[in-house]
């Protein structure tokens, strides 16, 4: 069979390639190592686990599917405010191409980017590294297909923390944050990572207090022999004397050392509780209530405290009750338009589970249908956000179900007309089902009315993904769409035609080619970019402006009007700073943010040069724009310059795009969501 094509992108760029010398959980594709199971946090639904131990900033999950950027959203509702939906618990801040798709816009990042739970003291994941935009997939002049999918091919999750053990939760690091803007959420109740640290310092006293031979809530060390001959070493270094281990209190010791009762120790315990509860009522919640739930938490651990809170689970428990998260890889779809698409990672036998779908659930669809933002006519949209291809829906139902994993990558393909690639004459497969067996919500909520689950600000809904007949490993996965989107389909492809010569979308060429050779302004001017190419340069605002001050009100009011020996002279030699430290993010930030620029001159060996650096639309106005001086910056690298659309540019704007939901079909709809026969237009 066809296997996916290549894919350069399925790996990390190589601004995020993790060293040699980190585990890379996706490198042993034999047996899945990637389960969604029940939360070890509680009533916290569902969470992700890892079968296998990953390092420090080794890779926890490649980028396997898309990202879907959605824009403008609160601009396209009639009343100008953020709808109120449950996907928005699924968004993240964009960097890159995706800030620049739009004015305002967010990310939709599947299955590490929106499945994962947030602990704040053992966080462990964070996307990191620039993801990848490939907009040479499909070419707007020639296929029908261009806007139709997201040519942003997702992000790389990595042990950015610390270390994770095997049968470990994954915790993506949400940011403390996205906790203090849901006060309504009962997230104020949620410990913080210093409440955790502050609960640690508590217990280490509480330990040393009430547990003979502790020193600072460590074990002091003694001889093998129990002979208490303390050299004064606790904790970790015991391990390191040769012949040192943890005390344990002996008979002589209890006989000298203070001893309390039980209840002697609940009260102290109960105190401690309540001192801490005058400062803060979140670590006072930490503290242990029983001298059992003391002697439960680890010595010596990192994190000690905030394990003990968890259970532990073991790989048994992960396999028997999870459900497996990377069965499904990413390629080159061998349906053409289809752009991207799933494939087999390894063999699935007929009637077998494929990937679990939890769903983001849109109770009306018109949420998404979008209008011209500047000049506003309620009468007049122009299409629908992107999301929609990517979202089950009925045509008699206004409710929209969006997949939160790597299912979003799986193809449509029926016997009732031919397809290309592998879509043969056996049809799907695959296919969905309620996973009723598997999540406990599901049932619940089916059970709702339309009234009901559009008040609900959770996910609590799940599809199963399971295979219709055997399926090899590499062989396409494919589900049918249904009749509705199949026709859909066949009319848009049959009407299709490329932009107008006269429309804003004729001038244009793909970012992927234009990269590979950036201009001066210089050059700009004899060979202009077309007018869906803008420039963009990694940069951040320093804290000190005091180089605005040393500029002359007169030079800065004029210095557009000087010659460039001139500028040279008054300008460049008082603002020009330095800009080789523009090399990737700024310390401590996971992603490089980009700002319009121009490139002004390139030094000899060609890697670096001077840029201007012009007001970014996603930062408050800086001081130097503010009074219209030119932000230079010198030696700055090259390849710290990137081609980008303009907003509201790239194919995802295309005016006529296609757009429609996925088929669900009829036995899976509930009759109460049923409204009016509706279309997506």
């Amino acid at each position: 069979t066809t296997g996916p094509s290549p894919d350069p992108q399925n790996g990390l760029s190589a601004d995020a390639d993790a060293s040699s010398d980190t585990d890379d959980a996706d490198a042993d594709y034999e047996v899945c190592t990637l389960y969604l199971a029940e939360s070890t946090i509680p009533n916290a639904g569902f969470g992700i686990y890892t079968t296998n131990a990953i390092k420090k900033n080794g890779v926890v999950q490649k980028a396997d599917s898309p990202s879907l950027v959605i824009v403008d959203i609160a601009r396209h509702q009639p009343d100008g405010e953020e709808p109120n939906w449950g996907y928005r618990n699924y968004l993240w801040a964009t960097f890159g191409q995706e800030a620049y798709d739009a004015l305002q816009s967010e990310a939709s990042v599947m299955t590490l980017g929106a499945l994962p739970n947030f602990h704040t003291a053992l966080k462990s994941t964070r996307q990191q590294g620039e993801q990848v935009y490939d907009d040479s997939i499909l070419d707007r002049f020639k296929d029908p297909g261009a806007g139709a999918i997201s040519y942003h091919m997702g992000h790389n999750f990595v042990a950015k923390y610390r270390n994770i053990e095997a049968n470990e939760e994954i915790f993506v690091d949400y940011g403390e944050n996205w906790l203090d803007y849901r006060p309504d959420s009962g997230f104020e109740d949620v410990p913080r990572a210093q409440d955790f640290e502050d609960g640690e310092a508590i217990v280490d006293v509480l330990r040393t207090v009430l547990r003979p031979g502790y020193r600072d809530g460590q074990p002091v060390c003694t001889t093998k022999d129990g002979s208490g001959n303390d050299d004064g070493t606790t904790g970790e270094n015991c391990a390191s004397q040769g012949n040192g281990e943890p005390a344990v209190a002996n008979d002589d010791q209890q006989s000298t050392e203070t001893r309390f009762s039980e209840e002697d120790e609940n009260d102290v315990l109960a105190l401690a509780r309540d001192i801490a509860g005058m400062y803060s009522k979140r670590t006072a919640s930490l503290l242990p209530s029983s001298p059992s739930e003391l002697d439960s938490i680890p010595v010596g651990m990192e994190h000690g405290l905030a394990r003990s809170t968890l259970p532990h689970r073991s790989t048994d428990w992960i396999t028997h009750n999870g459900r497996c998260l990377d069965n499904i890889m990413r390629g080159r779809s061998t349906i053409h338009q289809a752009g991207m698409g799933g494939f087999a990672r390894r063999f699935l036998a007929n009637g077998s589970h494929i990937v679990p779908v939890p769903l983001a659930l849109i109770p009306d669809r018109d949420i998404l249908t979008m209008y011209n933002i500047f000049e506003r006519d309620a009468d007049k949209t122009t299409g629908k956000q992107l999301l929609l291809n990517y979202c089950l829906g009925h045509g008699d139902s206004k409710v929209l179900l969006c997949p939160l994993t790597n299912a979003i990558l799986v193809n449509h393909c029926s016997t009732r007309r031919s397809w290309e690639g592998e879509c043969g004459k056996d049809g799907p497969n695959a296919a969905y089902r309620w996973a009723t067996d598997f999540d406990p919500m599901t049932s619940e909520w089916l059970n709702m009315t339309l009234e009901e689950i559009s008040k609900k600000d959770s996910r609590g809904l799940t599809l199963a993904l399971y295979a219709t007949r055997d399926i090899r490993p590499g062989e396409e996965i494919f589900v049918d769409y249904g009749v509705e989107w199949e026709e859909a389909w066949t009319l848009h492809e049959k009407n299709w035609k490329p932009p107008d010569w006269r429309s804003n979308f004729q001038s244009y060429q793909s970012t992927i080619e234009l990269n590979e050779s950036l201009r001066t302004l210089a050059e700009e001017k004899r060979d202009p970019y077309p007018e869906n190419i803008m420039m963009a340069c990694i940069y951040w605002e320093t804290e000190d402006d005091d180089w605005v001050e040393q500029v002359d009100p007169h030079d800065a009011a004029n210095w557009k009007s000087f010659d460039d020996e001139t500028i040279l002279e008054k300008i460049l030699e008082k603002i020009g700073m330095p800009g080789d430290e523009y090399t990737g993010p700024k310390e401590n930030e996971d992603f490089a943010e980009y700002w319009p620029c121009k490139i002004l001159l390139k030094n000899e060996d060609g890697t670096s040069g001077m840029v201007r650096i012009l007001q970014s639309p996603h930062h408050d106005v800086t001081a130097w724009d503010e009074i219209d001086i030119p932000r230079f910056l010198t030696n700055y690298p090259l390849n710290s310059v990137k081609l980008f659309h303009r907003p509201y540019k790239s194919d995802q704007f295309l005016p006529g795009a296609f757009r429609q939901h996925i088929g669900l079909s009829d036995e899976l709809l509930p009759d109460q969501w049923k409204t009016e026969r509706d279309s997506d237009g």
